[in-house]
């Protein structure tokens, strides 16, 4: 059996002081499905503010993926399934500052966390995981989807981790953008994002 772990990422952004967290909030509200027609993607600045911001490719608050035109370019023509990129429609980085800037809406989701392998507390009343201070995938369950079906998800045991296939990730890296940094999933702990 391939270890499938060897092939993932997590986006994170680049620990600069000068990059701002933004915020996205999409309505109507949607997890686990893609976005069909209107929608309103409201893209603000989060506190705390650096004194003198720089505008990225990537920036994030938690987890949720925002990106910029650059960014949204190189993703589209790839047409990844359980993917859409969406365009801020209002916030104050839309209005005040005008600057354009997407939402990298991950709408597929896969079951396919290593519950007994990874060390996480999990909550056996709500049925989820709550903390994970590292992880590993289930190779088994994950190989059983097509590889183009999983090339970006969210991990639904722990919806806050959106991972990214190597394939993916070598081609973003060749495009050259700011902001962001991948953390393979063999590395990643829950300090990881702050080295």
């Amino acid at each position: 059996m391939i270890d499938l772990n060897e092939e993932y990422y997590l986006l994170y952004p680049d620990l600069n002081p000068a990059y701002p967290m933004i915020i996205a909030s999409l309505r109507p509200k949607s997890i686990d499905s893609p976005v069909l027609g209107d929608y309103r993607l409201t893209i603000l600045r989060d506190d705390p503010m650096p004194k003198k911001p720089q505008y990225v490719d990537y920036h994030s608050s938690g987890s949720v993926p925002v990106i910029s035109r650059s960014f949204a370019d190189v993703l589209e023509p790839l047409n990844i399934y359980g993917t859409q990129v969406l365009q801020g429609t209002t916030g104050d980085v839309i209005d005040d500052l005008k600057l354009d800037y997407y939402l990298l809406h991950v709408h597929h989701l896969i079951n396919c966390m290593d519950l007994k392998g990874s060390d996480i507390d999990y909550d056996k009343t709500l049925n989820l995981v709550d903390d994970v201070r590292s992880f590993t995938l289930d190779s088994a369950r994950l190989a059983k989807i097509p590889e183009e079906q999983r090339l970006i998800f969210v991990v639904r045991e722990y919806p806050i981790f959106y991972l990214f296939h190597q394939s993916i990730v070598e081609i973003v890296e060749r495009a050259d953008l700011k902001g962001m940094r991948f953390i393979p999933v063999k590395k990643w702990n829950d300090n990881a994002h702050f080295k």
